[in-house]
């Protein structure tokens, strides 16, 4: 009876075992493994809105983009619970994925419905407005999401956007100049302001927004085929150097950090100075003191090493051998 009765015990404590770690796997919400878990506590549970919600997000983003399979596990979470906001905009995104923008908003509708606050859903309806064509609506979207949160970039950009095409280039430059204001970083806003500016007639406001860009993003060829298109080439390379690598660049000094004097930046974030090279770098190193007749707004070539900086571990950097500035 007592061996009978330790089975029944490890049958059972392996049951609880096996679910707790499905259930772990499904919440990963990535991959094979996880929608392997979320279709066993489905099996368990048909009742299960968060499996099939979690499903759904696997499929959906991690799974080839298979909206469609997406879909379907959204509308069986919305079956079970009909005020699964996250199941409404997962799913409101899938058909917007797949360009069906009246279902997407009737999604985000029924979010905003259940709630009323969530910027998400009024953000993500404006960009189906904006895809639409509906610019009148996606401004509106766009401005409510700025209620709820001024400093969003994005919601600045895409009402950028939509007032370019609308023809409302001030108001459109406004807002990129906002978007800039609060990601300097951010290529496509420069990229887009440049486009404004284009249509505006301001060729050179266009183009100096297309340089600030390809600083930025050295791979953004919708900017550099701007360029092009306006009879402008930028000269470096947009390669990108193995570490310790032995190479050569040159340009003029932007500004040099004061401690030490031993580093100098060409300019990243000044759109009228470039490194001319065969690599992409952002700054140099010395090891030395800077030499007296290299100064700020002086041209310099030098030759050294190329690496990483290691405290932030992207940052393109030369280990200067040696330079002269003139």
């Amino acid at each position: 009876m007592l061996k009978r009765l330790g089975v029944v015990v490890a049958l059972v404590c392996g049951s609880a075992t096996a679910w707790a770690d499905a259930k772990s796997d499904c919440d990963k919400r990535k991959g094979d493994i996880a929608i392997k878990a979320c279709t066993e506590l489905i099996r368990r549970d048909p009742k299960n809105a968060d499996a099939y919600f979690n499903r759904a997000l696997a499929y959906d983003y991690d799974y080839d983009y298979d909206y469609d399979r997406a879909i379907a596990d959204f509308s069986k979470a919305i079956e079970i619970d009909l005020k699964a906001a996250g199941a409404y905009i997962g799913r409101g995104d899938a058909y917007r994925a797949k360009r069906e923008y009246d279902r997407a908003i009737a999604d985000y509708n029924m979010v905003i419905e259940i709630a009323p606050q969530s910027g998400l859903a009024y953000f993500n309806r404006g960009l189906s407005y904006k895809d639409k064509g509906e610019h009148d609506l996606a401004i509106a979207d766009f401005s409510k999401l700025l209620e709820f949160q001024p400093k969003s970039n994005l919601a600045y950009f895409n009402r950028g956007v939509s007032y370019k095409y609308k023809g409302e280039y001030d108001r459109a430059i406004a807002d990129f100049n906002k978007a800039i204001e609060i990601d300097p970083k951010w290529a496509f806003a420069y990229y887009e302001r440049g486009n404004t500016y284009l249509a505006k007639g301001e060729r050179d406001s266009a183009i100096a927004d297309y340089k600030r860009a390809l600083v930025r993003k050295r791979d953004m060829e919708k900017a550099d085929n701007a360029l092009k298109e306006l009879g402008i080439t930028i000269p470096w390379a947009k390669k990108e150097c193995k570490d310790d690598e032995y190479t050569t660049a040159a340009g003029k000094i932007l500004k040099i950090l004061p401690e030490k004097q031993t580093t100098i930046f060409w300019g990243k974030d000044d759109a009228e100075e470039y490194v001319e090279g065969k690599c992409a770098i952002d700054s140099f190193f010395l090891e030395k003191p800077m030499p007296k007749a290299c100064a700020v707004g002086k041209r310099f070539s030098v030759s050294g090493y190329f690496g990483y900086d290691q405290i932030t571990g992207d940052t393109a950097v030369m280990f200067v051998d040696s330079i002269r500035c003139s």
